[in-house]
């Protein structure tokens, strides 16, 4: 049986390749991890200005906004 498609996971694979815009435009040399600190600093910016509706949209609370930075640098 082949695997559907939801809506949600397109704005969440919609939503990861954003955000990767945000991540890659900082570069990769990280001395003390100052470099992933920015690049999680800019994701979590990014998030923390889209409405509740949007985030809703998006399948993140609120809540997590930090842990989706995260999770977004350290898979990039």
């Amino acid at each position: 049986m082949a695997h559907a498609t939801t809506h949600h996971e397109l704005q969440v694979a919609t939503l990861r390749e954003s955000l990767k815009d945000f991540v890659e435009a900082t570069g990769r040399f990280d001395p003390l991890g100052i470099v992933s600190g920015l690049k999680m600093y800019r994701v979590y910016a990014y998030l923390s200005q889209r409405s509740d509706a949007e985030l809703a949209e998006l399948g993140i609370r609120r809540d997590e906004i930090a842990a989706v930075a995260m999770e977004t640098v350290s898979t990039a």
